[in-house]
């Protein structure tokens, strides 16, 4: 029997990124990842486990550039605090396009804002538009409700501890 090359729809080469150094660069913005437990900035040392990470619960990829497009970078702030409310119903990934362009590239990113829901490691686009936080909570419960009818229930475990305002963890 002759081995056929790999080759699997909406599948990525990620090889590139071994020993990729550098630290994320947030544009000058404060990590919008660091408010919530349920949140994480992407970088290319962290991208693999987080796709990973899908085999448990949807993931969230939310594709922003502050530079490029500002209201993409609402977006990212907005999906970050759902991703408290959800509860771990789904881990939001942000990827800064300008920090790590080798991750746009690597998944095709025709424009930002883009939102991509990664389910068992597979990527499919959910939304290219910011949408106000009250239309893409309304959004994100039909998707999910979607999900869990289909027998998906998984929740993510929160990645760090968040410390709020007051000091209080």
């Amino acid at each position: 029997m002759t081995q056929q090359p790999f080759s699997r729809p909406g599948a990525f080469d990620l090889s590139g990124f071994q020993g990729a150094g550098g630290a994320p660069a947030g544009g000058g913005a404060a990590d919008p990842a660091a408010s919530s437990a349920y949140a994480v900035s992407v970088t290319e040392q962290n991208f693999q486990s987080l796709l990973e990470s899908s085999m448990t619960a949807p993931v969230l990829l939310v594709f922003f550039s502050r530079a490029r497009a500002p209201q993409s970078g609402q977006l990212a702030d907005d999906v970050t605090t759902l991703s408290t409310e959800f509860e771990g119903r789904f881990l939001a990934g942000l990827v800064d396009v300008d920090a790590v362009p080798a991750i746009a590239q690597a998944m095709q990113i025709p424009s930002v804002p883009l939102v991509v829901v990664v389910l068992d490691g597979r990527p499919m686009p959910l939304m290219q538009e910011a949408l106000p936080i009250g239309e893409l909570r309304t959004a994100l419960t039909q998707v999910l409700q979607s999900l869990t009818t289909q027998g998906v229930t998984g929740r993510h475990q929160p990645r760090q501890t968040v410390v709020t305002e007051d000091g209080e963890p």
